[in-house]
């Protein structure tokens, strides 16, 4: 049996709330703890249940690095807490899935807010497109790319996924890392399992292969990756791999080698992904305008429009494998600069010929997430820069984008599970008021020391922020000649929350370590305060042009002029703030910016 302080009781989380069914179990929503929720095992689950290897899950992230155990919250939905009745385990409380990996989805006549599993782009362009989802070969490389890192650093801890599969991977349409793994009980520890191991249909490992370890993720993996870009639920030829340039698809053929020993490590598929090299389409790539009006595209670069956020994807065609430098043959990066992270590779782990560490269907139980009122800003790949001036837009950098640090609310999430498991606490009711509290104080955590760290966080904040201005830009185009008012306004709104988002992650960075930190923090929170007041004025013009026709005075009205006036004040903020940020940019290993970028 479990420990008592491993456990909270059932009747602690006071009235539950179903959110959904099946598979497994039952999801609650638990009051108090919006970002928490409760799986309550079914009878066949429970009994097939190790409750002693269930306990050391819960409890490993406590014995990790603070940063790996903030990344570990950030990434999964990991079990946080066990919940029991009676003196026996009934489920166990997880973060939610978070608002990035949710989007307006249509399902048959209606638009719904549904979670992005995988399953969702194994069906080819025309499906997609039908959802509103968009997705092209640039997405399909960002997606696998993160997904990739993501196993690596799993593996590095010593955890193997085992049922990789696109009912257990979702994706985010607006924000990276673009991947979010959930189902995490039925993952392997080094020396344990909490569940019996299982796969999913049509994603099986060769018959007599041992299962969940990192060897079996790769084979799964290289499965996802040809699936992705064939469009197909079962797709095993990597010659699809083809478009995606590079030796993708020789990778993913010694992945699905039937020799566990032989398949390269995650680590290989990511510094591969890393040199996938997407180039900028001659002119934007849509399968159809908003009015429902098909356009020819390239054969290479098929695109879906977002009709939730406008632009959001653009299609590229892929840059021919024969002008690109093959990174399978070339020495991992990673080993040349070890990340922070990097551990020993697990007891269980054998060695690679490649003298590497090997390292459609929604699932039943997950929640639902309350509809958000806009979805979080679309962040950018890193812009390559050339041999002089600057980063060419659009264009893919050769080297991973810099990664979003962990949040403070990930981090207080746990902080604030441990503490209940800790101190024993048996009424989680009466906490509520303490949980919010606690969560909402995340924004002020330290988020990096190093200044290193400090510019990173910075330049991804940044990229956020580029991505937003050039929403903002089509959208007041879109309103001031008139085309589909409604739909700008939609985008501006977008846009709006999106600068909110920002304004509020700035307020949770450091950048003490750097010159002129503060007031890099000052001009930065002015130019973003401004360019939100800019987006909601704008967004209020658009919608009065909507509603009371392009030739009344609605398209010269006061909400125009307050949008300029706030446009226009943001303008010279970000003027401040490039200025300042520039030689701290170039000194980090970023990109310069213009104010038009930020």
């Amino acid at each position: 049996m479990v420990a008592r302080t491993d456990r909270v009781t059932v009747g602690s989380l006071g009235p539950l709330t179903e959110l959904n069914s099946g598979g497994q179990g039952t999801v609650y929503a638990v009051p108090g703890m919006p970002d928490v929720v409760y799986k309550q095992y079914d009878n066949a689950t429970r009994a097939t249940l190790n409750e002693t290897a269930f306990a050391e899950m819960v409890r490993f992230p406590a014995g990790l690095s603070g940063g790996d155990t903030a990344w570990l919250a950030r990434a999964t939905a990991w079990p946080a807490a066990i919940v029991e009745e009676a003196g026996r385990v009934t489920g166990f409380l997880m973060p939610r899935v978070p608002p990035a990996f949710w989007t307006p989805m249509r399902l048959g006549r209606a638009r719904k807010d549904t979670l992005c599993t995988a399953q969702f782009l194994l069906n080819g362009d025309e499906f997609a497109r039908d959802r509103g989802l968009a997705v092209d070969d640039t997405f399909r490389v960002e997606f696998l790319r993160d997904t990739a890192e993501a196993l690596d650093r799993l593996h590095r801890l010593g955890v193997a996924v085992g049922d990789l599969s696109p009912r257990n991977l979702c994706f985010s349409l607006t924000s990276r890392p673009r991947c979010y793994f959930i189902d995490c009980d039925a993952m392997r520890l080094p020396a344990s399992t909490a569940l019996p191991q299982a796969e999913t249909p049509g994603w099986h490992v060769p018959p007599g292969e041992r299962l969940a370890t990192p060897e079996a993720d790769v084979y799964k993996f290289a499965l996802l990756a040809v699936r992705l870009f064939a469009g197909s639920q079962d797709e095993r030829d990597p010659g699809v791999l083809h478009r995606a340039g590079g030796d993708l698809h020789r990778l993913a053929a010694d992945s699905l080698q039937t020799d566990p020993r032989r398949r390269p490590s995650a680590a290989q598929w990511r510094t591969a992904l890393d040199q996938a090299r997407p180039v900028p389409a001659a002119q934007p790539s849509w399968y159809r305008t908003a009015t429902g009006t098909a356009r020819v595209v390239p054969q290479q670069a098929r695109a879906v429009p977002n009709q939730a956020a406008p632009g959001a994807y653009r299609s590229q065609p892929l840059q021919p494998q024969a002008q690109q430098q093959s990174p399978y043959q070339q020495q991992p990066s990673y080993q040349q600069q070890p990340p922070p992270y990097q551990q020993q590779p697990p007891p269980y782990q054998q060695q690679s010929p490649y003298q590497q560490p090997s390292h459609p269907q929604q699932p039943q139980w997950q929640q639902p997430h309350p509809p958000q009122q806009a979805h979080p800003t679309q962040q950018r790949w890193q812009p390559a820069r050339g041999p002089a001036g600057p980063p060419q837009a659009g264009t893919w950098a050769g080297r991973p984008s810099p990664r979003r640090l962990p949040s403070g609310r990930s981090i207080l999430t746990y902080a604030a599970l441990s503490l209940v498991l800790l101190c024993g606490l048996n009424n989680l009711s009466t906490i509520g008021g303490w949980w919010k509290a606690t969560v909402d104080t995340a924004d002020t955590v330290d988020t990096g020391s190093s200044p290193q760290e400090q510019a990173s966080a910075l330049a991804t904040l940044l990229d956020g922020s580029g991505r937003d201005r050039q929403k903002v830009i089509r959208a007041v185009e879109d309103v001031a000649g008139c085309d589909r008012p409604g739909r700008a306004a939609t985008a501006l709104d977008e846009a709006a929350a999106g600068r909110a988002a920002l304004l509020t992650r700035l307020g949770g960075l450091r950048t003490d370590g750097l010159p002129d930190g503060a007031q890099l923090r000052a001009e930065l929170g002015e130019a973003l305060a401004h360019s939100r007041e800019a987006d909601e004025a704008y967004a209020q013009w658009a919608r009065a042009v909507s509603r009371n026709g392009c030739g009344s005075s609605s398209m010269n009205g006061d909400h125009r002029d307050r949008g300029d006036a706030a446009s226009k004040d943001a303008t010279a903020a970000k003027k401040r703030f490039v200025t300042l940020w520039n030689p701290t940019a170039v000194r980090y290993g970023h990109p310069e910016l213009t104010y038009k970028q930020v």
